[in-house]
């Protein structure tokens, strides 16, 4: 089990019931955090909590007057829990070699 966030803005924490499972700062990417070792099966409660700093610190305020475009802060623009086999490919990766 998994929670994907198609963005974040600009640095978030995800906790599972008191535990920190990690960090994302960057804001327009998505993020996957995986909670399955962290869900209870015996039907007890699970507490699920997103900590996030934006710019300024002011959630929701536009900020970038020293630059061309405003933007926002907070959950952009959703997050949704997933579900991923027991095999599957994430990050991948490509590199072309140099030509020259």
């Amino acid at each position: 089990m998994f929670v994907d966030f198609e963005g974040a803005m600009t640095a978030s924490t995800v906790w599972i019931n008191g535990v920190a499972l990690g960090e994302y700062k960057g804001g327009y990417t998505p993020v996957l955090v995986e909670l399955t070792p962290h869900l209870h099966a015996d039907g007890r409660r699970t507490c699920f909590c997103v900590q996030v700093d934006p710019p300024n610190g002011r959630i929701f305020l536009l900020f970038g007057y020293e630059i061309d475009y405003m933007t926002f802060g907070g959950i952009l623009p959703r997050g949704f829990p997933s579900h991923r086999p027991s095999t599957y490919i994430d990050n991948v990766f490509a590199r072309v070699p140099a030509m020259f």
